[in-house]
């Protein structure tokens, strides 16, 4: 069974063809009808007129042969019957000439063999006027005239009628009606083009203006002006349109505006609240490391100090000096974790100061170039020229910076292809694409293709600074799942072997991030690698740039 296409819709277009040809057919019907009614009427009354003259004719000459006193049924009446048909030409429409008796009888008649018709009532009855009667027969109309006989007498012996044949008029009038017909089609036909033209002009093209108009007028596709189309009406209601979607267009520049401002505002209010959730829990991780570094600093102390003076005491065997020398160790690896729980819990007094961002990640890799962990991450560094100032202490910067290149370079070891670290530094406008500032600074270079790219993070936008400055730390390592992005800010949390790292260095450099103003963002992908960002905003003669 076949699928049934759905019909196109008719078009105003074919519409006002459809209505205007019914309306034009239904008045030409009409006029036509009301036209061939009035010919027929007319026409018929000019033959009934012709008809009682030529009958008033001819009882006039049929009496001029007559013998005064004459009845209708002597035989002298019948003899100048005949001698007068036999003289008079009434036309080939004549179809019978009778003479009847006071009884409406027939005594004789031309031709002989004609029917007589019905005397009308009121001829029987005394009346002296003739009467003009249509009747119908079966070759078609017939025009039967009657008149009383002799003319003039109240009291008339008999009667004379004439029937004459309208079966001429009848074909008049069939011409007369396909003239009509005629003419009425080529009026129709010239109406409905030149109405079709002024309905096109005044409707039709006026309602696809307005139509075509609100179809551009979709979302995010507003005209921006739209034109007066036809008049009176259709211009006024092209001005209410317009105004109407200048009205919706401001209202929807007003609502994109209270959105973006509602959006931003959600986002600063998510991140105060991950922002509190995480002070809180940092406070409560700090006063448990303040306590748990109070009471386990001081008698690390004292057994490093004994563990000295007993590795002087003993004999210099070997074994024992290399267990002594695995104790000491272990116990400095547990001091140090102490000292990092100490600053995590009372971080030093900041020395905010205008310093040159280029300088600070050139000593930060300054510092580390002589690791042997990450030499061997082909570390590389390139800095965006001419780049502002910000406002921090350079010392803390350089801690965040050497925790993020340490981390780089351990998520690039072991890997199975080139590994590679590398820091960039990069600054761009609030509203200009960060992207581009970053492709750019990674164009022409070779090391670059081997880095993944990533998009810029979504809360740039909620930096309240016009400038920014940026801190890139890329590794093309094993990359970080995504279940754990969230929690890699939270204190003692760690992807690193057990012992390789006590979880505290990048909940500590996000804290001192967040005190110079800035944001610390990651975007990871598993197995291709890790983006750092440290965002601070840019300062201009001293003061931060809004």
């Amino acid at each position: 069974m076949g699928v049934m296409l759905p019909l196109p819709r008719p078009g105003l277009r074919f519409k006002l063809l459809a209505i205007l040809t019914g309306l034009l057919l239904l008045f030409s019907f009409l006029t036509s009808g009301v036209v061939l009614s009035m010919l027929h009427r007319s026409l018929l009354e000019e033959h009934r007129r012709l008809g009682i003259e030529l009958a008033i004719s001819a009882a006039r000459g049929f009496s001029a042969f007559l013998p005064p006193g004459s009845k209708p049924s002597s035989p002298q009446v019948k003899t100048a019957f005949k001698r007068f048909m036999d003289m008079y030409t009434f036309g080939s429409r004549m179809e019978g000439f009778f003479l009847l008796d006071s009884r409406g009888n027939k005594v004789v008649s031309a031709p002989a063999k004609a029917p007589a018709r019905t005397i009308p009532a009121h001829l029987s009855s005394g009346s002296n006027k003739p009467v003009a009667n249509i009747v119908n027969s079966g070759k078609g109309k017939l025009l039967v005239v009657t008149l009383p006989w002799p003319e003039g007498e109240e009291h008339p012996l008999g009667f004379l009628q004439a029937v004459f044949s309208l079966k001429s008029t009848e074909t008049v009038i069939a011409s007369a009606a396909g003239l009509i017909l005629l003419y009425i089609a080529i009026a129709a036909v010239l109406s409905l083009i030149l109405g079709l033209f002024l309905l096109n002009k005044s409707l039709v093209r006026p309602v696809e203006s307005l139509v075509q108009y609100l179809d551009r007028a979709g979302p995010g596709d507003m005209p921006a002006r739209m034109e007066e189309v036809g008049g009176d009406e259709f211009a006024s209601l092209s001005r209410s349109l317009r105004a109407m979607l200048t009205r919706i267009r401001s209202d929807k520049e007003r609502l994109e505006q209270h959105v973006s401002e509602l959006t931003r505002v959600n986002r600063k209010l998510e991140e105060a609240h991950s922002s509190l959730l995480r002070s809180e829990k940092l406070a409560s991780v700090g006063r448990l490391a303040a306590g748990v570094a109070h009471e386990v600093g001081n008698p690390l102390s004292a057994i490093l100090g004994l563990l000295s003076l007993v590795r002087r005491k003993v004999d210099q065997d070997p074994d024992i000096q290399d267990w002594l020398g695995r104790m000491e160790e272990e116990i400095s690896r547990i001091n140090q974790i102490v000292t990092d729980l100490l600053d995590f819990a009372r971080p030093g007094e900041t020395r905010a100061r205008i310093v040159d961002p280029g300088t600070v990640m050139e000593d930060s890799f300054r510092l580390l170039e002589s690791l042997k962990k990450f030499k061997s991450a082909s570390p590389s560094m390139v800095v965006q020229p001419g780049l502002p100032s910000i406002l921090c202490d350079p010392d803390r910067l350089k801690q965040v910076m050497i925790n993020l290149l340490l981390n780089a370079a351990d998520a690039v070891a072991g890997h199975s292809g080139e590994p590679r670290v590398s820091a960039l530094v990069y600054g761009f406008h609030q509203g200009q694409e960060p992207q581009e500032a970053y492709l750019a600074l990674l164009e022409g270079k070779k090391w670059a293709e081997s880095l993944p790219v990533f998009d810029s993070p979504s809360d740039i936008e909620s930096m309240d600074a016009n400038e920014i400055v940026a801190f890139a730390v890329v590794d093309n390592g094993q990359g970080i799942e995504e279940h754990n992005l969230d929690k890699i800010f939270d204190p003692f949390f760690t992807t690193k072997e057990p012992g390789s790292g006590t979880g505290l260095g990048l909940s500590v450099s996000l804290r001192l991030v967040e005190e110079f103003g800035g944001r610390l963002v990651v975007q990871s992908k598993p197995k291709m690698g890790s983006r750092f960002q440290v965002l601070l905003p840019a300062v201009h003669d001293g003061e931060p740039k809004h």
